[in-house]
């Protein structure tokens, strides 16, 4: 499996355990077991907007909290989107975040993966902060939908 060790850092800046995740090619963007929510200092009813995302069971709630977080990996800061979902078992590393950081190869005959630092480490860290905001505008644009069909 090709899992990773991070340490994430919750909204008051502070370092949290160490834990596991698993770089999944499969997933959008990083989403977190639920209860990892309040470990990081975050209230799942005040502090995220409720949307639906697709995995690979269907469509299944999730819980945005918009400014993303951070976590440590390699001895270098990330910024991580932050998606809670109540049926993720582990912490998932995604494409639109996490993978813009790195090179990643998988390679299925070995059974091994293999992760390559972005030389433009900057730049890296703007696109996945953009597609974290894009993935904010497009819940916000999901919530207020659902609202104007409520009325």
């Amino acid at each position: 499996m090709p899992g990773v060790s991070l340490a994430l850092i919750d909204i008051d800046g502070n370092l949290k355990t160490k834990t596991l995740a698993l770089v999944d090619s499969g997933c959008d963007f990083s989403t977190f077991p639920v209860e990892w929510a309040k470990e990081l200092g975050i209230d799942i009813d005040d502090d995220c907007l409720e949307t639906e995302g697709g995995t690979a069971g269907g469509m299944a709630d999730r819980f945005l909290y918009e400014p993303g977080i951070a976590a440590s990996f390699l001895g270098r800061k990330h910024h991580l989107a932050a998606t809670f979902a109540p049926e993720c078992p582990l912490i998932l590393l995604g494409r639109e975040d996490f993978f813009r950081y790195y090179t990643v190869t998988f390679d299925q005959p070995e059974l091994t993966f293999a992760l390559k630092a972005e030389a433009a480490w900057d730049a890296a860290d703007q696109a996945a902060q953009e597609a974290i905001e894009e993935l904010a505008e497009s819940a916000r644009a999901e919530v207020a939908a659902k609202v104007a069909a409520a009325a």
